[in-house]
């Protein structure tokens, strides 16, 4: 089929990669759409499949994406910084204790999201990508695994970020 389109000279209206459809995840999956996404979600279920979407693109229940679309009075999270998928996944202090197991999937990628969720980053170690030739290239799913993990409320098998969400927001 895409053949075809090629032999002729089909050109679509809109083109996924210049409209700003997916901005955040091309921003750190330069293989954006490729075969890995099949990766990534063949195997989870769909609870998991949730998860890792929404820390993928940004909407989660985190407060970044709540006040939004004005169900969060701001962008705070409990500790005071921005509640924004890279402060939950690696920074806020609130979620130490239970971050200790993803630190040790991630190793040395510890802190780098693309990595965290599946994406081939642009992310450089001595001069090199860390991720190499694109072409070869795969996502680490121990580490995706892990990630989606800790994101799960462990008490009652909730993401954290579902959680996060209080009763304040509800009655709004």
């Amino acid at each position: 089929m895409y053949a075809q389109a090629r032999e002729i000279g089909f050109r679509p209206k809109i083109n996924t990669f210049t409209t700003k459809t997916g901005k955040f995840t091309k921003e750190f999956d330069k293989a954006f759409l490729g075969k890995h996404t099949r990766l990534l979600y063949d195997k989870l279920n769909g609870s998991n499949s949730s998860i890792l979407s929404q820390l993928r693109t940004r909407r989660s229940r985190l407060n970044r994406y709540l006040a939004t679309i004005a169900a969060a009075e701001n962008d705070k999270c409990e500790c005071g910084a921005m509640e924004s998928t890279l402060h939950f996944l690696f920074v806020c202090p609130r979620w130490k204790e239970e971050r200790w197991a993803m630190r040790e999937a991630h190793k040395e990628r510890f802190g780098d999201l693309s990595f965290a969720v599946g994406g081939c980053t642009t992310y450089t170690r001595n001069g090199k990508t860390a991720d190499g030739d694109l072409d070869k290239w795969k996502p680490n799913i121990e580490a995706v695994h892990a990630t989606i993990k800790f994101a799960r409320d462990p008490k009652d098998s909730l993401p954290i970020f579902w959680s996060l969400l209080s009763l304040n927001h509800l009655n709004t």
